[in-house]
């Protein structure tokens, strides 16, 4: 998708590149090729996100299929990827898209704009806009700005797709399954600086596939379910079927790189 974004970049500053002084008429002709750039990129970008969004979710399906195969030591066979997350990963692009398109062309229009107004040069609004790629020494322009909702989006949606079809195959695993499936919290990034508190405090707890973490409940009772928690009075915080579920707030999701390990438990054998 950078690339796509970085294409766009580059013919609107190479627009630029060809006048001298800015106003209403080159204003009015760039905002026009603006649009034309902004209904092509979202026309490439819209397939391209929804088919890696699938590809993302077949990974999550395979992972859960070959750990169950693995750890039971026979195959899992059609499991499959859930529909209802197949219709999601579709509208969900195509809504990113939108978001981030019109995020881009509002911030160039405001630099074109403003170019227009206060008789700027081409080159002076170039500047403004910036690259796709940070410069050393210069806060990032509208593209750099752009490239880094990208990513942030790009990686936060990813994980909950992966995560939601995980679960799922799960789910549906757990119901033919003579062996109770698990789930365990791993904190992937727990090392980091940034690291955050409850997540941390979640590692490597395992819980019922049927039940719900206890997200943001303090130490004593973010090792228990929440369903558990909430049986013994306990501290009850977010409940969510794992990492990235959609009750999750913003501050618990946006860079989370926490996954969930399937397990069986064979000491309640069905």
């Amino acid at each position: 998708m950078l690339g796509m974004i970085e294409e766009t970049q580059t013919r609107l500053r190479s627009m630029l590149a060809t006048g001298t002084e800015f106003d209403q008429t080159f204003a009015r002709r760039m905002l026009q090729t603006l649009d034309a750039e902004i209904a092509r990129l979202r026309f490439r970008m819209g397939p391209s996100l929804a088919a890696e969004f699938v590809r993302v979710m077949r990974a999550a399906d395979v992972g859960v299929a070959d750990e169950a195969a693995r750890q039971i030591g026979q195959a899992v066979s059609g499991i499959g990827i859930d529909p209802v997350l197949m219709q999601f990963a579709a509208e969900n692009s195509a809504d990113l898209v939108q978001q981030v398109t019109q995020d881009m062309r509002g911030r160039i229009a405001r630099a074109v704009n403003q170019g227009a107004l206060g008789s700027s040069k081409p080159a002076d609004v170039a500047l403004e806009i910036g690259s796709v790629v940070r410069e050393a020494g210069r806060p990032p322009g509208v593209f750099g700005k752009v490239a880094d909702q990208i990513e942030k989006i790009h990686r936060t949606e990813t994980s909950r797709l992966y995560e939601g079809a995980a679960d799922a195959t799960r789910q549906r695993l757990a119901r033919t399954s003579t062996l109770e499936v698990t789930k365990t919290w791993v904190h992937v990034l727990r090392l980091r600086p940034m690291a955050r508190p409850d997540h941390d405090q979640l590692h490597m707890v395992t819980i019922p596939q049927a039940e719900h973490f206890n997200v943001g409940a303090g130490i004593a009772w973010s090792r228990v379910s929440w369903e558990a928690a909430s049986a013994q009075g306990g501290t009850l915080g977010f409940k969510a079927r794992g990492p990235h579920d959609s009750v999750l707030p913003a501050g618990q999701v946006v860079n989370c790189g926490c996954t969930v390990a399937p397990g069986f438990d064979r000491s309640n054998e069905r």
